[in-house]
């Protein structure tokens, strides 16, 4: 990894996938005293869950998926080291350690997808802290816009602080309620 400091806008299950491959890569490649610094903005402060699987939606709302096929990160395709396989568990696997038992036809509610979201992100950032220098940051506020000088892009957050970074991701996925003209959903346009 090249770059010293990088944001990623939106923790919603993207974001869990992300942080999954990226510390994967670091400590499969030995480069776990990176010099790196993450900082993760989600206005909503659902960390793992992000809007669309947050334990605010309405119970009774399914997943469009069965048990079976939900997935917490990027095994088997890509593994924690055997020391860490305590951290290596899909959906099916984290109902059980949590004695709810799902078959693998079951449709889990979208919450409770939520749920094992927010414990697998809640694993990664300790393992981040515990397996690596890199430093993660986590804040609750919103990303108003996006603008480059020269090779750093600088967030500006609703309460108008600005921050640098090198690389920014976005991984804002769905959401449920309709942008108005002056959020970041459409200044972000300008960089496809």
């Amino acid at each position: 990894m090249k770059f010293k400091n990088i944001g990623i806008i939106g923790a919603g299950p993207n974001c869990v996938f992300t942080l999954d491959i990226l510390i994967k890569k670091i400590l499969k490649n030995k480069s776990n005293n990176l010099k790196t610094k993450i900082t993760i903005y989600e206005k909503s402060g659902n960390f793992g869950s992000g809007n669309v699987h947050s334990k605010k939606l309405y119970k009774n709302l399914l997943l469009n998926r069965v048990a079976g096929q939900l997935s917490l990160g990027s095994y088997p395709f890509c593994k924690f080291p055997k020391k860490l396989n305590y951290y290596e568990y899909d959906f099916l696997q984290w109902s059980k350690k949590n004695k709810i038992n799902y078959k693998y036809t079951d449709w889990p509610p979208r919450f409770m997808f939520g749920r094992s979201l927010e414990q697998k992100f809640k694993d990664l950032i300790f393992l981040f802290k515990k397996e690596t220098s890199v430093i993660i940051k986590l804040v609750d506020k919103k990303v108003l816009s996006v603008n480059q000088d020269n090779d750093k892009l600088f967030l500006s957050l609703e309460n108008k602080q600005k921050i640098a970074h090198d690389h920014v991701l976005f991984l804002t996925g769905n959401s449920y309620s309709k942008p108005s003209q002056n959020t970041f959903h459409y200044k972000i346009n300008q960089f496809y």
